[in-house]
């Protein structure tokens, strides 16, 4: 099944100020959803200190996002 290239991901700071900008997946593996990063931007910080995060998938084709 063909996937979203792009996505918000969304993570939070310590006071609760949410971020959610958009990363390009790059494949999606058993039990894993795999996109890049930098180890030194607001959004690798964040997850090392809450791995909770969120990602909003948008398809426009099919007229749907989800979570």
């Amino acid at each position: 099944m063909a996937h979203a290239a792009s996505v918000a991901f969304v993570t939070a700071d310590e006071p609760g100020r949410p971020s959610a900008p958009t990363v390009t997946l790059k494949r999606v593996e058993d039990e894993m959803l795999v996109f890049t990063s930098a180890l030194w931007t607001r959004k690798a910080r964040e997850i090392v200190a809450d791995p909770h995060v969120a990602l909003l998938f948008h398809w426009p084709p099919l007229g749907r996002q989800g979570t």
